[in-house]
């Protein structure tokens, strides 16, 4: 089953099964893994398309970091992934990414 929270101005976000499968530092979600869902597919973090992306798209970066990251970890009961721990819910619980 998919839950569904409305949030901000009419904005719809998704969780518990919509968005992906889970990871080794994120608590299981039911539903489809992050490969067969239609999101973009990212690059690795940290290599040359993972900053190039940064830099080029940093508006929509920030908002996904900021604003719904925190809110789909809220939804679903964990944390915001943490860059120092490499635990929590994060990006690719979401989108594929290369090396997937």
């Amino acid at each position: 089953m998919v839950s569904h929270r409305r949030v901000g101005a009419g904005a719809l976000l998704v969780a518990l099964g919509a968005c992906s499968g889970s990871t080794q530092n994120a608590p299981p979600v039911n539903g489809p893994p992050a490969e067969a869902n239609n999101l973009p597919r990212l690059p690795a973090p940290g290599g040359d398309g993972w900053n190039r992306m940064m830099s080029d798209q940093s508006r929509l970066f920030h908002f996904m970091a900021e604003r719904v990251e925190p809110a789909q970890a809220q939804l679903l009961g964990t944390e915001p992934f943490n860059p120092q721990t490499g635990h929590g819910f994060g990006c690719f619980n979401c989108h594929p990414h290369e090396g997937t």
